[in-house]
């Protein structure tokens, strides 16, 4: 540890992919990388997953109104504008 109470700066890639899997005829999950460029300066990125519980009906659309509402309704302007 640095200063104390600080820890050492790393780079991190992150990537997103969703599968329909073996079970179900489409993919309902749902996901949203948000890079640190596109937050407000205190938030270093926001990953959003949102598992659509296949088998259930419209489980596609409820996955995707997670990550959309997440972002309209915690996210600042800076997230929502970088869409």
């Amino acid at each position: 540890m640095k200063d104390g109470n600080q820890l050492p700066i790393s780079k991190i890639e992150i990537v997103g992919a969703t599968d329909v899997g073996q079970k179900r005829k489409r993919n309902e999950d749902s996901f949203r990388i948000i890079e640190p460029e596109d937050c407000p300066s205190n938030i270093e990125g926001v990953l959003i997953v949102a598992d659509g519980m296949g088998g259930h009906a419209a489980g596609d659309v409820a996955s995707q109104i997670a990550v959309d509402t997440f972002v309209e309704e915690f996210a600042g302007p800076e997230i929502r504008d970088s869409e």
